[in-house]
């Protein structure tokens, strides 16, 4: 069973992960509707919306396997949270985790590192070195009995979402 989400122009499905903290979202754009058009009107009040409406009920559910790779340099974000000073030798300051040959240590760069891979056995995102899997739905008690088919074989968009805070973790666009 999964949380089923359906609008106007399209339809979806909430999976959570184990433990129900996160969970895989696909939006699945009607037929002859282009995939860009869900991220023309995604809002955090729209998600939430589609959320608080959605059912619980069997679905038939296919997606391709796929992996995407999204490696983020943030040498301007962290300059404008307050690390520029870190990031050049001259103002940096790690004085108390040592020195080399007199000379003080900097962060030559940061970069983060996000795998979110789809699998015969479900879904996984990787950040760094934190791993954290799942895959199909657990157990809900049903809204209805009806089975719906859902079947991603087109264009689709994709989130791994926080369900506590309804915050996305991680976004993209699956085009095939």
């Amino acid at each position: 069973k999964a949380l089923y989400l359906e609008w106007e122009q399209g339809q979806g499905i909430v999976l959570p992960y184990q433990g129900h903290r996160l969970a895989l979202v696909l939006l699945l754009p009607a037929t002859g509707s282009d995939v860009s058009g869900i991220a023309d009107i995604l809002t955090a009040d729209w998600l939430h919306q589609r959320l608080k409406k959605g059912i619980v009920c069997q679905v038939q559910f296919a997606m391709p396997k796929f992996t995407v790779d999204a490696p983020q340099e943030f040498r301007s974000l962290a300059a404008s949270l307050g690390f520029a000073s870190a990031m050049k030798p001259e103002t940096a300051s790690f004085i108390r985790l040592g020195q080399a040959d007199e000379k003080n240590w900097f962060l030559r760069s940061i970069i983060q590192y996000c795998r979110f891979a789809v699998t015969e056995s479900g879904t996984g995102v990787e950040v760094s070195a934190k791993h954290t899997t799942g895959g199909t739905a657990e157990e809900y008690s049903s809204n209805t009995e009806e089975t719906i088919s859902l079947q991603c074989n087109r264009p689709f968009f994709y989130c791994v979402l926080d369900l506590e805070k309804e915050l996305p973790l991680l976004m993209g666009l699956y085009w095939g």
